[in-house]
């Protein structure tokens, strides 16, 4: 965790605080510098993982949190959903590269005020954090109108059902899962990148509406998604 000391600007005026949550160090770079270029606004500290995150938050008291949503100890939704056990009015917006319409709807029933791509310029970036630094919400206009629509005619999933069917690679790599296994170790396993399987275990979770990995496991087997 990084603690930042506020800029000579704002020291001398009123700003945004924001806690910049990512497990990318070149991704926190330039958010920080994008960010603190903007009247107003104060990047006052850089997190790696979800603990770093929790414990900033009760350091700092940011008035929002810009969270990834694949921290190498948090997947998903869970760190949202843990973080606003702990802070009910804290404000959160995701930044990530997730666009599953799912993920996005989770994301917002959990209690996000804003949503935003990685791939969408910086402009978008700015306008989320001035507004909901502002009380209100933002969607970044790349999803609005699909997810606008789902969030409209979304109804609570039927006991024993999925948000989406899983794919043949998520459900092996749940069966992984399953079988205890870590993100490094499913990746040695089918010879692919860690990174490709945190994608897909972010994916898994958001099918499934489960919380963390241990959920999923007892959602998918109780739907007889997998056995053990």
């Amino acid at each position: 965790m990084k603690i930042r000391q506020p800029s000579a600007q704002n020291r001398q005026r009123p700003s945004i605080s924001v806690l910049v949550a990512d497990d990318h160090p070149l991704v926190r770079f330039g958010v920080q510098h994008l960010l603190t270029a903007q009247p107003g606004v104060e990047v006052v500290g850089e997190c790696a993982s979800y603990d770093e995150t929790s414990t900033a938050v009760n350091e700092l008291s940011p008035n929002l949190v810009l969270l990834d949503l694949e921290m190498k100890d948090a997947t998903g939704t869970e760190a949202v959903e843990k973080l606003r056990a702990k802070h009910p009015d804290l404000n959160i917006i995701v930044y990530t590269a997730h666009t599953q319409q799912w993920l996005i709807v989770q994301a917002i029933k959990c209690g996000v005020r804003g949503y935003v791509l990685k791939e969408s310029n910086n402009e978008c970036l700015c306008d989320a954090v001035h507004t909901v630094a502002q009380g209100g919400m933002y969607l970044d206009p790349a999803v609005t109108a699909s997810v606008s629509a789902q969030l409209a005619a979304a109804s609570e999933p039927e006991a024993g059902s999925t948000a989406g069917r899983l794919t043949d690679r998520e459900s092996v790599i749940l069966s992984h899962i399953a079988s205890g296994k870590r993100n490094k170790e499913i990746a040695d396993a089918l010879v692919i990148s860690e990174r490709t399987v945190k994608y897909h275990v972010t994916s898994v979770l958001a099918k499934l509406h489960a919380r963390n990995r241990a959920e999923a496991v007892k959602i998918a087997t109780t739907q007889r998604l997998i056995s053990l």
